[in-house]
């Protein structure tokens, strides 16, 4: 990773969330017994096994963000389709954090350092 890369994201707008968050929460892994139906539909009465790591999620006011970083190659043109992709893991990052902190999330993130673009994804509603 490109030092002057890490230096222009903490001069963003996220950067600087992240540094003025009221709590910070790196690397943090999960693993939650979930309703097989959140992820895979007309699956009733099963459950699964949600695993993974958050690279980021701060506290602001109350709500969490969730920051996921990325080192894909892409362009404003592409932008939206990459986002695409990682929707469902994003909202299985909120869904998690939620539970976990019993907080509602406020924000995701995708945070693209390559290209130096960030693309929000509208948090699911949690139940």
């Amino acid at each position: 990773m490109d030092r002057s890369l890490i230096l222009s994201f903490f001069d963003s707008d996220t950067g600087k969330r992240l540094k003025t968050a009221d709590r910070v929460h790196r690397e943090l892994r999960f693993s939650l017994l979930c309703s097989a139906d959140e992820y895979y539909k007309g699956i009733a009465d099963e459950k699964v096994l949600l695993q993974g790591v958050v690279d980021c999620c701060i506290e602001e006011q109350g709500a969490l963000t969730i920051i996921d970083y990325k080192t894909d190659y892409v362009t404003q043109d592409t932008l939206s389709e990459v986002t695409e992709h990682y929707r469902t893991q994003v909202a299985a990052y909120a869904s998690a954090m939620s539970r976990l902190f019993e907080m509602p999330v406020s924000a995701c993130l995708l945070c693209f350092l390559r290209a130096g673009l960030v693309a929000a994804i509208e948090p699911p509603k949690m139940q």
